[in-house]
């Protein structure tokens, strides 16, 4: 038997099964079932679409880094050659040069300092466009470019070999005039230039654009990397002289 209960079942499940078996629910449950498939459909070649844009955007930017590393090497290359005839000297105090052309001062100076046999052909001198420092701080330096290749390399040499250099009781510094992004690497050298100064039977010296060169006992090596001229210099070099320094 079956009571009042079962037949309110009965009849909400009759009712329920005419609802669903009605062509019009049918109808409306292919439509929804073909638009989740259109839905996923269209995602579906979505995603494909951005993945391949992701894929192409990725290539391109690949090749614009290249781009951009061959054309900065390009133009480091430029710079470091229309450089090649310059040096930068530091310290000397503002207005040394004043009564007389910058090129007059600067060649008389540089045969004094380092003992020249004869005055150096200067095509220009002049201060780097530097903004004028606060008193008491050093001046900017001064670029001076040789006519002669030649003589500038003499005068690295000689500014190398007779160090320190003074001028009226002021210390300078004669260096190459480097292209920033090369003086920036160059400095990255600093501490292994540190370790070797002052070694025993070692010289050492800076290749363009950045490269360490060490001379030893042990033969000659040539460093790119800052970390492995380290390395090397600390375990080979500074070790070494210490030994030798126990032997005696």
């Amino acid at each position: 038997m079956s009571g009042p209960k079962g037949t309110k079942k009965s009849e909400a499940a009759k009712a329920t099964d005419s609802i669903t078996a009605s062509p019009d629910t049918a109808k409306l449950m292919a439509a929804i079932a073909n638009s989740e498939k259109t839905v996923v459909a269209m995602i579906t070649t979505l995603e494909t679409k951005v993945k391949s844009k992701v894929v192409d955007l990725e290539k391109e930017v690949r090749c614009l880094k290249e781009t951009v590393t061959t054309l900065s090497e390009k133009t480091e290359d430029l710079e470091g050659r229309q450089r090649r005839c310059n040096i930068r000297i530091l310290g000397l105090k503002e207005q040394f040069e004043a009564g007389t052309q910058p090129v007059t001062s600067v060649a008389k100076l540089l045969q004094e300092v380092l003992g020249m046999d004869a005055v150096p052909t200067l095509d220009r001198a002049h201060r780097s466009l530097q903004p004028v420092p606060p008193k008491g701080q050093r001046p900017p330096p001064f670029v001076v470019k040789f006519h002669c290749y030649q003589e500038k390399l003499e005068v690295l040499r000689r500014a190398a070999r007779n160090g320190p250099l003074f001028y009226h009781g002021d210390k300078i510094l004669i260096f190459p005039d480097l292209p920033p992004t090369v003086a920036k690497r160059g400095g990255s050298f600093k501490k292994v230039k540190e370790l070797l100064r002052g070694l025993q039977g070692v010289k050492y010296g800076m290749l363009y654009p950045v490269k360490l060169r060490v001379s030893s006992p042990l033969g000659e090596r040539v460093f790119t990397d800052p970390g492995a001229a380290k390395d090397y210099v600390t375990k080979h070099l500074v070790g070494r002289g210490q030994e030798d320094e126990n032997k005696d």
